[in-house]
């Protein structure tokens, strides 16, 4: 990443509320970001803090009460749920903290999906070579059952870069494994960030994990702290 990247997502003073009985919760207060292509931001906070919120705004899951979302080029504010879909099955990749690998496909066919939704025919060939790149070349007709958490994990990297994602949105990636491991996972996600020049936005409640990337927004309450 250089600073002549272009900016592929932008938060600009997003809020989102939720009722509360007969009052108003709010989750985030006027949060903004930017993110340069290839460029690798960590979002961390206590419990609460509107962290997942924060991502789900991003990725276009949600929309914001106030403020606008920009991804990829497009504002996601005022867009059909449709819409954002169509631009996250084009621009986005998602990994996290559980696999959410389908049980009856295998390691192949798993991170084959995201491009085979979007009619790719090479969907199954860039699987096949992503999961080599993750260390699964021997493991592509197993199925999650017979992967370790690890290997699972791996396999949901792999889907989540097989369609060629502008942005790679992390929630709490490492949470469900063991250091060792967890490490090994986080440096697959920062080298595929640099050689795919991929953004990364990654929630995590890991200081060592977030020190590792090129910048760190801190979020308290809902809001950033400075």
């Amino acid at each position: 990443m250089t600073t002549n990247s272009p900016t592929i997502l932008e938060a600009r003073e997003v809020s989102r509320h939720y009722p509360q009985g007969r009052r108003r919760l709010t989750v985030l207060n006027k949060v903004s970001l930017s993110l340069r292509a290839g460029e690798s931001l960590a979002v961390v906070g206590p419990s609460g803090s509107g962290k997942t919120t924060l991502l789900g705004l991003c990725a276009g899951l949600d929309l914001p009460d106030e403020g606008e979302i920009s991804f990829g080029g497009n504002v996601l504010t005022g867009r059909s749920e449709e819409e954002r879909a169509t631009i996250r099955r084009e621009q986005a990749g998602f990994i996290f903290q559980s696999f959410h690998l389908l049980p009856t496909l295998t390691a192949l066919e798993n991170a084959a999906v995201p491009g085979e939704l979007l009619g790719w025919p090479d969907a199954r060939d860039r699987a096949g070579k992503l999961l080599q790149e993750v260390g699964l070349g021997d493991r592509l007709n197993h199925y999650p059952s017979q992967l370790s958490g690890g290997e699972q994990q791996r396999v949901a990297v792999a889907r989540a870069l097989v369609n060629k994602p502008s942005v790679l949105f992390a929630d709490e990636p490492t949470g469900n494994l063991d250091t060792k491991t967890g490490e090994t996972i986080a440096d697959l996600l920062f080298a595929l960030n640099s050689s795919a020049d991929t953004a990364l936005i990654l929630i995590t409640h890991d200081e060592k994990l977030a020190a590792r990337a090129d910048r760190v927004l801190y979020l308290r309450n809902g809001e950033v702290q400075k």
